[in-house]
């Protein structure tokens, strides 16, 4: 009966299609319509970066024509000389997948439409979009922050399978699970007699759940069902966790409105609790003040998940919020920074960052570093990188320690702080802590400008896709050569500016070959300034013993 039926609904569908008509009349006008529709799109793109003004492009054409980039060059073809050959000149899915990325960022279209369509779906229907969630209240969420919550837990053997077979083919399987990664930090510092103390920063779904729509109006902690287990076997393998959950519950407002991240005074107390457990539950000794004080200082600004809301400029649906920061001081009254001879090393993320770099519109001189050297009265030695909570900062120590710089020296307690979000949806790629070689002759002490060959280059992420507007990309650069200033290496990696304000910067636009002109500034240098802002770092990990610069394009 069921497939009589199944049948006869076949049958009376390719009947009632089969015996439609349609007019030519009609035919022409949907096919003229559709043609019409996808014509606009390249028109306006045209006359949108045609019009701009030749002082504002960096391209001497409009971007869809870097599909050609695509296609063999002349020699590339006259090389051919297999069918494989043939097959190799194709370009690949990493290729295609980034030029219609480029694409849908630089449509004029998308720039002018989606802002006010997403202003009406927000003020009128309460939705967001695929990064930010609205909640109750004006409280605006992050969603990998919400998929942590209410996500499968982050060890379940599905979600771990599941994360190892996500992804674009190009791209590295990524390590799902935090706990070979935290052992590994562990046993390489024990060995040192280091100290660690991993201090996990719940994300605003896990206290403040209420804000949702998905919550019940209980105010009951939304931790992954995982995290409990998480913690028992960091307790197993000895391992000190600092868990700031509790103290953030009983805060007031511990989080900011429209932004990811902590208010000004939840940071501060959760520094101040993690100054007594270093103290107390580590055995770090005390040492006489260093005379640290703290200013205030009032300001106003929107948070990060707003940005990423897209609404028009000038919109009225976001209210900025107020806070007061509280800047930290050294006993002479100069600002404080990063004292690489601390006993105390600080391995963080954005939680870190968010009141110390004031492109994050949130002040300077504030962050959790600050405050919890203020708290523990003594200097703090601080490498903490916005993005990749997960292994950014031990990334940079493994890659400082493999160069010949020991940040690890003299250390007695390394703080591993990181948001809970990364536990669920972060890359625990497990690193080396080797033992430092004698330190190397660097070339290069202060600016020079230089000329070199690039021979690769790393890519910012796609703008309005991550919470943060900047983002530092690296270059790797051959046959160095001075114009002026000291020596400098024939060989180095180069730091620059990727994305600013979310806008991509003239630096995404060099091509592997390409002589560039770069001034140099050497990286201990420009590290305070530069070395916590989200960063995408080279593929081949042979770079990592080259010497690091800071470098500006010269056109």
């Amino acid at each position: 009966m069921a497939q009589s039926l199944a049948r006869m609904r076949r049958d009376t569908a390719a009947r009632d299609i089969g015996a439609t008509t349609v007019t030519r009349w009609v035919s022409a006008s949907l096919i003229g319509a559709f043609c019409l529709t996808m014509l606009t799109a390249g028109v306006v793109q045209h006359v949108a970066e045609l019009g701009s003004g030749a002082e504002d492009r960096t391209r001497a054409w409009p971007q869809p024509y870097d599909v050609f980039h695509l296609f063999p060059s002349r020699d590339e073809v006259a090389a051919v000389r297999s069918p494989l050959d043939v097959l190799r000149l194709a370009p690949s899915l990493q290729q295609i997948t980034e030029f219609e990325d480029a694409l849908e960022d630089a449509s004029a279209l998308d720039g002018a439409i989606l802002p006010r369509a997403q202003y009406v779906l927000s003020r009128y229907l309460g939705l967001g979009n695929e990064q930010a969630y609205l909640g109750r209240d004006g409280e605006l969420y992050y969603r990998p922050d919400v998929d942590y919550a209410i996500g499968r837990g982050f060890l379940d053997a599905a979600h771990l399978a599941s994360r190892t077979a996500g992804g674009p083919s190009w791209e590295d399987v990524p390590s799902a699970d935090p706990l070979p990664a935290i052992r590994s930090l562990q046993a390489a510092l024990a060995a040192r007699g280091i100290s660690l103390v991993v201090a996990p920063v719940p994300v605003k779904p896990v206290v403040q759940p209420q804000g949702l729509a998905l919550a019940d109006g209980s105010s009951a902690v939304a931790h992954n069902p995982s995290y409990e287990g998480f913690m028992a076997a960091l307790a197993a393998d000895g391992i000190r966790v600092f868990d700031a959950t509790p103290l953030l519950t009983a805060t007031d407002d511990p989080y900011l409105r429209t932004d990811t991240h902590w208010t000004p005074r939840a940071m501060a107390r959760t520094a101040q609790a993690l100054a007594a457990f270093i103290h107390d539950e580590v055995g770090l000794a005390a040492r006489d003040s260093a005379g640290y004080g703290r200013g205030s200082e009032e300001l106003t600004s929107t948070g990060d998940v707003a940005a990423m809301l897209k609404l028009p400029a000038g919109s009225d649906l976001i209210v900025p919020e107020r806070v007061e920061i509280r800047p930290v001081t050294t006993s002479t009254g100069a600002a404080w920074t990063a004292d690489r001879a601390a006993r105390v090393l600080l391995l963080g993320d954005s939680f870190t960052n968010i009141y110390s770099l004031g492109a994050m519109g949130w002040g300077e001189g504030a962050g959790f570093a600050e405050q919890l050297s203020y708290a523990l009265h003594e200097p703090v030695d601080r490498i903490a990188l916005n993005a990749g909570g997960a292994y950014a900062a031990r990334q940079e120590l493994s890659q400082a320690l493999a160069r010949g710089d020991d940040r690890l020296a003299g250390k007695e307690v390394v703080v591993y702080q990181f948001a809970v979000r990364e536990l669920h949806s972060g890359d625990w790629r497990v690193y080396d802590m080797p033992s430092p070689p004698a330190p190397a002759a660097r070339a290069g002490h202060g600016q020079a400008v230089v000329r070199g060959e690039l021979v690769a280059m790393s890519t910012p992420p796609r703008p309005g896709t991550v919470p943060y507007p900047d983002c530092v990309i690296a270059f790797h650069m051959t046959d160095i050569e001075a114009e002026n200033g000291g020596p400098v290496p024939g060989e180095a990696v180069v730091f620059a500016w990727g994305m600013r304000d979310n806008e991509w910067t003239p630096a995404t636009s060099a091509t592997v070959g390409a002589q560039l002109r770069l001034r140099l500034t050497p990286w201990a240098a420009a590290e305070e300034q530069y070395g916590g802002y989200s960063r995408r770092e080279l593929d081949d990990e042979d770079t990592w013993l080259l010497d690091v610069y800071w470098g500006e394009l010269i056109p």
